[in-house]
């Protein structure tokens, strides 16, 4: 999924939620237009179902609220490469992220600077979120757009079919606003308008041959998230993973110990950790160097690390453990697993909660 720590969260949902109606169709001719309208809000709710479906190659639009402006651009290649842009501005403050999905690599730029992320491949780029989050359900900030499931039954103020066959349907939200739909003579929706207290949304939906997107190099490597609990006790460190963000070979793994002296800073800028005492790889079996010993525990012996797995650091007497650090790095990435990936994520959150106030659709 396109993501760095969970950011950019309001504006993959966006893409899942308007970026529907892709299925190929002919004229629809043959159809009523209440029954074109249906056609339409169906393959619209089915895409968000299976958004990589279908023969969608671009959305993109544009955004304007109290907390600013914005312009977004989703975009979706050959070999399944799918590419995001947002760019958001208000007085005083500007920027913008760029993000590519593919295959087992995620790329965001962010800052001039390119970082790269590993994937689980089998899942989808875009990834609506869940429906329940009240951090979402809570958003009050621009036009609040309907489901695709609601479209259906949502009242119709007006649908008017256009020279060119196409078709012009008014819809009613609920606080009483207007939402336009404009759907193409092959029953596929190609613009959405809202406005709602002066804040406007308009985004419209592309059809063309899917391109070949060009991935950047990566000028850095953003180590994988792992969550879990340490704990110390007399001589020996012990550790239990308890969430892991994508699941990884143990060969790309190693539990370092470090002594918090002068040279270690791993909240600096950049951080710095010094050499490490000693290291360990995961996939080493039972283990000891310079009077320490080490023993992983592949707690459902699938080769990768994952929740439930565990390790456990035992010192040399003398050595207090309370004066080290003890901690999972990830040699894919040059970094321990809790190292700060991206910069600035106080920026980047704010861009994932404006977008997502501007562009969130309410799952009710």
């Amino acid at each position: 999924m396109i993501k760095t720590g969970g950011w950019l969260v309001g504006l993959i949902a966006v893409a899942m939620v308007l970026a529907g109606c892709a299925h190929d169709g002919d004229s629809g001719s043959d159809l009523s237009t209440d029954e074109r309208v249906e056609k339409a809000f169906l393959g619209l709710a089915a895409d968000v179902d299976d958004p990589d479906g279908g023969r969608l190659s671009k959305m993109a639009g544009t955004f304007s609220g109290e907390e600013g402006d914005g312009t977004l651009t989703l975009e979706w290649g050959k070999n399944d490469v799918q590419y995001i842009k947002a760019s958001m501005g208000s007085p005083g403050f500007q920027f913008t992220v760029e993000s590519w999905c593919a295959g087992e690599r995620d790329y965001t730029q962010f800052g001039g600077t390119v970082y790269e992320s590993r994937r689980d491949a089998s899942a989808p780029c875009l990834e609506m979120d869940d429906p329940d989050d009240e951090s979402e359900a809570d958003m009050d900030v621009g036009p609040q757009l309907p489901s695709p499931q609601e479209l259906t039954t949502m009242p119709r103020e007006s649908v008017t079919e256009q020279e060119d066959g196409s078709l012009i349907v008014t819809l009613r939200l609920e606080d009483g606003s207007l939402m336009t739909v404009t759907i193409d003579p092959k029953d596929r929706v190609k613009r959405v308008e809202g406005d709602q207290d002066g804040e406007t949304v308009d985004i419209g939906f592309h059809y063309d041959s899917r391109r070949d997107i060009s991935l950047p190099e990566a000028d850095r490597r953003t180590p994988v998230e792992v969550e879990g609990h340490t704990t110390f006790e007399r001589q020996e460190a012990s550790w239990v993973a308890e969430e892991v963000e994508v699941l990884l070979p143990l060969s790309e793994f190693e539990v370092h110990v470090y002594e918090m002296g002068e040279d270690y800073e791993p909240y600096g800028d950049p951080p710095s950790y010094g050499e490490p005492v000693v290291a360990f790889p995961l996939d080493g079996g039972e283990q000891s160097a310079s009077g320490y010993s080490f023993l992983f525990t592949d707690m459902d012996t699938d080769g990768k690390l994952s929740a439930g797995d565990s390790w456990a650091v035992t010192f040399p007497d003398g050595v207090d453990p309370m004066e080290h650090d003890v901690t999972l790095f990830d040699t894919w990435a040059g970094l321990p697993t809790d190292a700060q990936g991206m910069p600035a994520p106080g920026l980047v959150a704010l861009l994932g909660v404006v977008m997502l106030g501007l562009l969130i659709a309410r799952r009710r």
